[in-house]
């Protein structure tokens, strides 16, 4: 096993994966060496030492820089082919919800969850959602040319930057109250399908419909999906790793119950879609098909922060693993009203919003600050439903369904209440702050 800072390589970094011994360094050979004067030796031990001193002057500096790596909120590990280039700076209560690489260059764009788009490497810098802008971003896919983007927010709302065209949207068609998790471009860019969590396809444009995970998913939800190289076809990704494929994609294996530690998070063809890499939430990454393994993800045992989706390197060898958990902004008591910053600005008066957990507008507002109102809501970061529950805290509810985001609205707004009178509003640190509770 190869480690480097940036994360544990599985994988023998040697092509040919034998026992061939490693290339030797510039200027050194394998040969016997011919026998030296003292004086000689004496040069070669001082000359040894000092090379051994910037070596351990190196190791430190790389441990440093690998410890402090370590501590950002957010980041982006590479293997294979794909170095890492950088992390993105996140604001306190934002955070990373993916990641797209460019398939003509090398380099990729990461985005949060307000629509801040960061981009590294060698792609362009096209822009993202400012201040005006209130959206919930849950997907960033790149046009063919790596000229352009689309962003998604969860209720299906498309937002263009270069030569990425708009082609429509759900609610521009009357279609409310849905919870999308992936925006799929067609190869020619002349459209796209928009996934919801329950598997339905939505298609704009001159994107074709090969249909819906809808009847397989029981107790299940899809948490990613990925268009094929042809445009012909697609597969969903499950929360519980179940694979399902559409069209002229093909199925290679599923995550069995066994290899799964964590939930599924991402899915990703390898070169020619001859095979696919699944995440985990833990780091992981499962090979299928003919894809190669380049490497786990250590971020998350390290920091804590989930793994949260996976891009592919230009060449096909390699991937960045994206983490997504932000740092919490430390709350700060504020009193007089109640603001929300979902879908438009709301206020809602409240004279004692600290105490005042029987209200309802305060469980709306909350709703809202979470997950935009949305009880399906399951965008891949570890937390479910509307009022954003980890798979642990939901267990704990004992509600009998397995993930929030499954359970009826009724369910939800219970647990939900149990939860703030047995825990507080500490439970939601950021939305509670928001909407002015605490």
């Amino acid at each position: 096993m190869y480690v480097n800072s940036h994360g544990v390589i599985e994988a023998d970094p040697r092509q040919d994966q034998s026992l061939a011994p490693w290339p030797q360094p510039e200027g050194l050979t394998s040969q016997p060496l011919r026998s030296a004067s003292r004086i000689q030796k004496v040069n070669a031990t001082l000359a040894g030492m000092l090379m051994l001193a910037v070596v351990v002057s190196s190791g430190l500096a790389i441990a440093i820089r690998t410890s402090a790596q370590a501590a950002m909120p957010a980041s982006v590990s590479g293997f294979g082919k794909a170095l890492p280039l950088g992390n993105p700076e996140v604001q306190p209560n934002d955070e990373v919800t993916a990641i797209a690489s460019s398939p003509s260059t090398d380099g990729y764009w990461t985005v949060t969850r307000e629509g801040k788009v960061t981009p590294f490497g060698n792609v362009s810098d096209l822009g993202g959602l400012d201040d005006t802008v209130i959206a919930d971003i849950v997907d960033i896919q790149s046009t063919q040319k790596g000229d352009g983007y689309w962003l998604l927010a969860s209720n299906g709302n498309v937002y263009t930057f270069g030569s990425a065209k708009f082609y429509g949207t759900p609610e521009l068609n009357g279609v409310f109250g849905k919870s999308f998790v992936k925006i799929l471009p067609t190869k020619n860019s002349d459209g796209y399908l928009l996934v919801e969590g329950n598997g339905s396809v939505s298609a704009f444009g001159e994107a074709k419909n090969q249909g819906s995970a809808v009847s397989s998913l029981i107790g299940d939800s899809v948490v990613d999906a990925r268009m094929t190289p042809s445009g012909d076809g697609y597969v969903m990704l499950s929360v519980k790793g179940a694979v399902f494929a559409f069209g002229d994609a093909f199925f290679y294996g599923a995550i069995s119950a066994g290899q799964l530690s964590d939930t599924a998070t991402a899915i990703a063809f390898s070169e020619d879609a001859l095979g696919y890499w699944i995440l985990t939430q833990n780091g992981q990454v499962l090979p299928f098909g003919q894809a190669q393994s380049f490497g786990n993800s250590a971020e998350p045992s390290r920091t804590g922060a989930p793994s949260i989706d996976l891009a592919i390197h230009q060449s096909g060898e390699g991937y960045w693993v994206a983490t997504g958990k932000n740092e919490v902004e430390k709350p700060v008591r504020k009193a007089g009203q109640i603001v929300t910053k979902v879908g438009a600005q709301v206020a809602i008066p409240s004279t004692n919003a600290d105490t005042n957990a029987a209200n309802p507008d305060i469980w709306a507002a909350l709703r809202n600050c979470e997950a935009g109102g949305v009880y399906t809501r399951n965008s891949g970061n570890g937390y479910y439903g509307a009022y954003q529950f980890s798979a642990a805290t939901w267990r704990s509810m004992g509600t009998g369904y397995e993930y929030a985001h499954l359970a009826p609205p009724e369910v939800q707004d219970d647990a939900a209440r149990r939860l703030q009178a047995r825990s507080g509003w500490g439970q939601w640190p950021a939305c509670s702050r928001k909407i002015g509770v605490r």
